[in-house]
């Protein structure tokens, strides 16, 4: 009986084959002395391994070969771990025999043996390819998707296991499975879990594999269908359990099904010349006058007028195109980060309270779904993503520094300002969480509320004790004159019930569930505060006169948080209540589908885009094109105040309007733009002060075909 059985499966390395034994060899002895013995099991091999194994075997008495028909890499492992247990070793030890191997961490996994029964190595620096890298990635998010257990490394072939550890794992495997060592690494991760060691993978030393892409998918499917046999006929299960197995697997492929098409489709939309959204264009030009050194809130002009958001996102945006170049991308790609960002600490969020990775891929995945829902804003270069983004980190670390202070209390206090800096209506949710931190009467929580509000406070009064009043005026006092929109509160309401009615249901059971657990009072009345603050977040914009789907977003933020935990709460139960928030959840994401055709532009919207720039490009002198104020620069000609903007001070009424209406009647009276250039229709047309009578429509023969060349857009020419 060793004390130790190295296991190596062999098949056709004579090249390295006696460097490598040669290797381990010296290594063994150093560390175990004699009492181990070094199996060597050639795994029919056509070159001239077997010879090389037979010489070796003449001259170093530690060696066992074995000989046997090939059958595969899993069956050849399988047959030494069950020759090692009939050998009686405590201790087994696997490698392959291709050189990648470092025999230099064999000490100290021997040292760890102490510590726990299955000790795995971890292959961080990989020196045989990126695309082995990305497919032992793909194996470990396979075997979560079907397991829900995220197994670090699950094909590696470095692992000590004890005796009992590895017998009781081979017991529950079958014959046939074709994967030994990948369900042998999640088996040995539910029980009795496995102790990971980060070790390098050198480059193959003798025979070097071609990467075969299909070979690796077959062998992906082979064990997805080996799994769910295994699934199947490992324990005697109700027809309930069944179906619940069902569900969840469903659950899991929807959800990763959402997040792969919003990261796909955001990545094709990224760089694509189009505004999918006429606030892309304001905050583009935005960046160019804050890079240009104008000052970000100023007295409204016909070249720049403010608008009514906080600066964080301007500020932001403007240092990714310093880096990155000036593109809409650029600025895309800060909404595309915060969304991924939002996914990751409401999965998180899931995670600390249920430690269900099922609940939390859950709240991930039902976010990012949610991306049709709201209108594909998600990635648009807009604040909404950005903003959501912080009021969730906020949110989450206001959670944890109420019970454990530290490190939570300065992230939430710089998060909830973040927040608020990028749109005014976090501060609902940012003060209700606060006041929900003050009602714990404990010092981490009064010490989190407090810092919170005072960072908030003194970031809204810096700018104005520094001189800048505008600041103020933009972020408060215009927003206040905007009258009430009750058909815009009904249009919430309607896209809410309409697109997330199923998800709002979930939510009230996962607060129900919460309420009814011992010890989760707090955590309730957490959720409860904060999916009210953000429903009331995103409403407050539709009670005033602008706002669209993109306001769905915080409370999409909410429902996917709660989604979560609800599904983590109730993933062990077995009641027929579990089935029916599971059914819930399938028909939810269902609700959510959306064609991802939807969310992309053609290819002639691009040319048109491209055509208008060129159009603009065509025109001679001063245009004023507030409705589109990038494309202008994009051709090379000045920037026109925004639209949106305009209208909101129009509202106003007051001093800052008066002179700004001044500016633009002098300015049209006296024909100093050479081009006015409109939409064909845009919203609060109506209330555009432009003088008709001292401009006229463009005609084809006018201005050498420009109106054909931008399509929907209107053109108008000073009057001769």
């Amino acid at each position: 009986m060793s004390d130790l059985w190295v296991l190596a499966p062999v098949y056709n390395e004579e090249k390295n084959l006696s460097d490598f034994v040669e290797e381990w060899l010296a290594v063994l002895r150093k560390t175990m002395g004699a009492d181990f013995t070094f199996c060597l099991i050639n795994d029919g091999s056509t070159d001239g391994s077997p010879d090389i194994l037979n010489r070796l075997a003449a001259t170093h008495p530690e060696l066992k070969i074995i000989d046997k028909p090939h059958s595969g890499h899993g069956p050849t492992c399988r047959m030494g771990y069950e020759l090692a247990l009939q050998a009686e070793a405590q201790w087994i030890f696997q490698i392959d025999s291709d050189g990648q191997c470092d025999p230099a961490f064999f000490e100290t996994f021997w040292g760890s043996r102490s510590h726990g029964p299955v000790h795995y190595g971890v292959r961080r620096a990989r020196e045989d390819g990126w695309i082995r890298r990305f497919i032992s990635r793909a194996l470990t998010v396979l075997i979560f998707l079907l397991s829900f257990r995220w197994v670090r490394d699950a094909n590696v072939p470095y692992r000590l296991m004890r005796r009992d550890a590895l017998e009781a794992a081979l017991r529950q495997m079958p014959k046939n499975f074709r994967m030994v060592n990948a369900l042998l690494a999640l088996i040995q991760q539910r029980h009795p879990g496995i102790q990971w060691h980060v070790i390098p993978f050198h480059r193959r030393t003798g025979r070097q594999l071609p990467v075969d892409l299909p070979f690796f998918l077959g062998q992906a499917g082979a064990f997805i269908i080996d799994y769910l046999f295994w699934r199947r006929h490992r324990e005697k299960k109700s027809l309930k359990r069944k179906v619940l197995t069902a569900g969840r697997v469903l659950l899991t492929l929807w959800v990763a099904y959402y997040i792969i098409a919003f990261v796909a489709i955001a990545l094709i939309r990224d760089f694509v010349l189009v505004e999918y959204n006429w606030l892309e264009g304001f905050h583009m030009a935005q960046v160019h006058w804050l890079l240009a050194g104008n000052p970000l809130y100023t007295e409204p002009s016909l070249e720049y007028v403010p608008i009514l958001y906080g600066p964080l996102y301007a500020y932001v945006s403007s240092a990714f195109v310093f880096i990155f170049g000036e593109h809409y991308g650029t600025l895309r790609l800060v909404s595309l980060l915060a969304t991924l960002g939002t996914q990751i600490i409401l999965g998180w969020m899931v995670w600390r309270k249920t430690r269900s990775l099922l609940g939390a891929f859950v709240a991930a995945g039902l976010y990012a779904g949610m991306y049709g829902a709201t209108g594909f804003y998600y990635d648009m270069a807009r604040i909404d993503a950005l903003y959501v983004f912080l009021t969730t980190a906020a949110a989450c670390a206001i959670w944890i520094a109420a019970e454990k202070g530290g490190t939570a209390t300065f992230a939430a206090a710089v998060a909830a300002t973040g927040a608020v800096l990028t749109k005014q209506t976090a501060l609902l949710p940012v003060i209700a969480l606060c006041l929900w931190s003050l009602a714990r009467h404990t010092r981490q929580g009064r010490l989190t509320a407090l810092l919170c509000l005072g960072a908030i406070g003194v970031s809204q009064l810096v700018p104005a004790l520094t001189g800048n009043s505008w600041f103020f005026y933009y972020l408060y006092k215009v927003p206040s004159s905007h009258p009430l929109s009750l058909e815009n509160f009904y249009d919430f309401l309607f896209e809410t019930g309409r697109y997330l009615s199923i998800g709002l249901v979930l939510t009230g059971v996962g607060l129900y569930l919460l309420f009814q657990k011992p010890g989760k009072k707090q955590d309730a009345w957490f959720l409860l505060i904060f999916t009210s603050a953000m429903f009331f977040a995103g409403l407050l914009p539709r009670l005033k006169t602008g706002g669209a789907v993109n306001n769905l977003m915080p409370v999409a933020a909410a429902i996917a948080l709660c989604c979560g935990l609800t599904a983590g709460m109730v993933r062990y139960y077995r009641n027929k209540a579990t089935l029916v928030i599971f059914s819930l959840l399938l028909c939810f994401s269902a609700q959510l589908f959306y064609h991802p055709q939807k969310a992309l532009f053609s290819s002639e919207i691009e040319l048109g885009t491209q055509a208008a720039i060129n159009a603009f490009r065509r025109l001679e002198g001063p245009v004023f094109a507030p409705c589109h104020p990038y494309l202008p620069l994009l051709a090379g000609k000045t920037g026109s105040a925004f639209w949106m903007p305009i209208y909101d001070l129009s509202q106003t009424q007051d001093a800052a309007w008066e002179i700004l209406q001044a500016k633009l009647f002098n300015a049209l009276s006296e024909k100093r733009f050479r081009a006015i250039v409109f939409p064909k229709t845009f919203s609060g047309q109506s209330s555009f002060p432009y003088l008709l009578e001292n401009y006229r429509p463009a005609n084809s023969d006018g201005v050498n075909g420009i109106q054909e060349a931008i399509g929907n857009l209107s053109i108008y020419m000073p009057r001769e």
